[in-house]
């Protein structure tokens, strides 16, 4: 039996002395070891309280502080869009920070998420005592089945697409549906982050997209994951005009201001490390 595995046997056995351990490796108080690290996604796979945006919420230990100033552009706007009373669908949910704050916010929330963050999207809405939000452990895509999902060392890159950049730490088969075979009423608000499967989630969801004319779509624009999904990055907006959804504009957190289509296409050709993306707002004239 190896080293990391004996360990992870006794951590089962005992986990608080080594979760205080990592804990304080973390904090700097104790050196850093790989075999305490080796550890950390099983002895913390419900995550730590931090904080996103001022909000406690648990996140993963592995990039804890890293949503503490999450996506102000785009909290921004869906605290404008959601009203009391609609429906609002999260694909890729992760740790469940926009569900949680469109229950808030008065809508019926639908949470999608296959991955690692699965157990953390739980607690959260947990946490914060949504009564609104219904957890669907499974992948949206653009038929029903199966497929491989890729955990990543950091939680929010994992996805059915074998992510271009961060660590891959395992594959699991997870059930995926068609979100048109989901969920049969009103949508009035879909957020898709799912890193590069964004156009699938697109295509399972072209009923809904139809039968609600007042519908606004914020879907992550990331050419590296898309690219890595066999699409082109103008291939996303073009699915939206293609539909209707003429009315696109490009949320960039770098910037309040917004940005065309064309403008964000000059930022990507300008990034040379591929980490640039924003999120598009698509919806009708």
């Amino acid at each position: 039996m190896g080293r990391v595995q004996f360990l992870a046997n006794i951590a089962s056995l005992f986990p608080w002395p080594f979760r205080a351990a990592i804990s304080l490796s973390r904090k700097g108080v104790l050196p850093s070891h790989w075999l305490l690290e080796s550890l950390t996604p099983k002895l913390f796979a419900r995550g730590v309280l931090d904080s996103i945006n001022g909000e406690p919420f648990y996140v993963p230990v592995t990039i804890a502080g890293w949503y503490r100033d999450f996506e102000p552009v785009t909290t921004a706007v869906i605290k404008r869009c959601v009203q009391p009373g609609m429906v609002v669908v999260d694909a890729g949910a992760n740790v469940g920070y926009f569900s949680v704050l469109a229950d808030k916010l008065g809508a019926t929330v639908h949470a999608f998420e296959p991955g690692t963050a699965l157990p953390i999207l739980r607690r959260n809405v947990k946490l914060h005592h949504c009564q609104r939000v219904t957890v669907h452990p499974i992948a949206l895509g653009d038929k029903n089945g199966t497929a491989t999902f890729f955990n990543t060392e950091a939680t929010t890159l994992d996805s059915m697409v074998e992510p271009p950049r961060g660590k891959i730490t395992g594959r699991t088969i997870v059930p995926q549906k068609r979100l048109d075979d989901v969920i049969s009423g009103r949508v009035d608000l879909i957020k898709i982050d799912v890193q590069g499967a964004d156009i699938d989630v697109l295509k399972g969801a072209t009923r809904i997209i139809a039968d609600n004319p007042s519908l606004k779509i914020i879907a992550e624009w990331s050419p590296p994951d898309l690219i890595a999904s066999g699409y082109k990055p103008e291939d996303l907006p073009a699915f939206f005009r293609d539909h209707g959804l003429t009315n696109i504009v490009a949320l960039d957190d770098y910037d309040p201001r917004g940005k065309t289509i064309e403008e964000m296409l000059v930022v990507f050709a300008a990034d040379n490390d591929g980490t640039k993306y924003c999120n598009l707002l698509a919806q009708r004239e």
